[in-house]
């Protein structure tokens, strides 16, 4: 399997690719919730009007958000953080929704999508 970049982002494939269709998507980060030992990975909505950001292992773990997953945990619960906005200030947020974890980014600091 090789990491290629396609028209939805990155994904692994048989090196291959053309002839050989085993393709799977591309693993962000670990799931960040306790006990599971998936992957969070791109999703794209029945109508691929939207992307989100899902658990590989779904029936069993339910996780998903809209947001992309940043490498730094929160330091209260040991969730994902990632970046919203209100207005026209960024912030980091926890993605655990019992957690009030929250601090505005830096202006020199580098955002990535």
């Amino acid at each position: 399997m090789v990491k290629k970049l396609g028209r939805y982002g990155f994904f692994l494939a048989c090196s291959n690719f053309p002839k050989c269709r085993n393709a799977k998507p591309y693993p962000i980060a670990d799931c960040p919730v306790p006990g599971c030992d998936g992957k969070i990975v791109v999703r794209i909505s029945k109508k691929r009007r939207q992307r989100f950001y899902g658990c590989t292992n779904y029936p069993k773990c339910n996780y998903l958000t809209k947001t992309k997953p940043l490498e730094e945990k929160c330091p209260k619960c040991g969730y994902w953080l990632t970046y919203q906005k209100k207005g026209k200030k960024l912030f980091k947020k926890c993605t655990n929704p019992e957690c009030d974890f929250i601090i505005p980014v830096e202006e020199n600091e580098p955002v990535e999508e």
